[in-house]
């Protein structure tokens, strides 16, 4: 089951910036309450951002990270128009917890779906089919 955040301007906490989330999952689904999500064991996370030009990123996108294990520190962003990179995850505001997502569920914003497993979180672009992967092991992009 793939739930919505609950609102686009929950997923602009982190800059001024005008947010460019606004396609939100349908009303039936389950709704969250923040813009980080946190993978069960508590070590990876998932952050949806709105754009920040001062850092060069034009478009909206989610950013997951650990906190645990030989990728900890380390960062794969993947945007609203299925651009993904790596790098290392300087700010602070990356580590914070957000609602764990259980194993096997969903949350989709901006057209990007990640979804919780018991190997890590996943994000996938709806349109563009590029995806992110992240757990204490290893971060991937496609």
């Amino acid at each position: 089951m793939v739930a919505p955040l609950r609102s686009a301007a929950m997923l602009c906490a982190m800059t001024a910036a005008a947010c460019a989330l606004t396609t939100i999952a349908p009303a039936s689904a389950r709704a969250l309450d923040a813009n980080t999500i946190t993978s069960p064991s508590g070590a990876n996370h998932c952050h949806w951002y709105g754009s920040i030009p001062h850092a060069r990123i034009p478009e909206a996108g989610v950013v997951c990270t650990s906190t645990a294990g030989p990728r900890a520190g380390w960062a794969v962003v993947l945007t609203e128009t299925g651009r993904s990179w790596k790098g290392y995850a300087a700010h602070r505001w990356l580590f914070q917890a957000g609602p764990r997502l259980a194993y096997g569920r969903a949350v989709r914003a901006a057209g990007i779906v990640c979804r919780s497993t018991t190997s890590g979180l996943t994000c996938t672009n709806s349109a563009t089919r590029g995806g992110i992967f992240v757990s204490k092991q290893r971060h991937e992009r496609w």
